[in-house]
């Protein structure tokens, strides 16, 4: 509505028919929304790429973790899956997010996972749902923290 009036006062001057300027700024605002639309579209896209990427990581990550809290060195394949998925990491996902893997790689007992999965959700826009996370509290080396 705030867009046709903009473009009603806009195309008045240009144009003394009425006709003229409403089917010029029909056209217009078609255009405007078309563009607005391929742009949410696009935003969309880009962020189930994102997700899926991220989901693919954090399974990577979970079973890397999992053989730490057990105490075992962790096997071939799952070196690999790790090493691969930290790769990729760098493609999509924010320099906060890879900064942070990163730095826990080299000291895994001092950063907690909760953080990880804070810095995951800011990087996808989820912040707007507010949910803490508290029990996921523990540190890589399966102790829990102190608060």
């Amino acid at each position: 509505m705030f867009c046709s009036i903009l473009s009603y006062l806009f195309f008045r001057d240009l144009f003394k028919d009425t006709i003229a300027i409403t089917f010029i700024s029909t056209i217009f605002l078609y255009f405007f929304k078309g563009l607005l639309d391929s742009r949410a579209a696009r935003k969309q896209k880009n962020f189930e790429i994102k997700q899926k990427y991220y989901h693919e990581f954090l399974k990577a990550f979970t079973e890397q973790l999992a053989y730490i809290c057990a105490g075992k060195e962790p096997d071939f394949e799952t070196n690999k899956n790790f090493s691969i998925e930290t790769g990729r990491l760098v493609i999509y996902a924010s320099s906060e997010v890879v900064d942070f893997v990163e730095k826990m790689k080299k000291t895994p007992d001092k950063y907690k996972v909760v953080e990880l999965f804070n810095l995951i959700r800011k990087d996808l826009e989820l912040n707007s749902i507010n949910k803490e996370y508290n029990f996921l509290t523990f540190k890589m080396d399966n102790k829990p923290s102190e608060k």
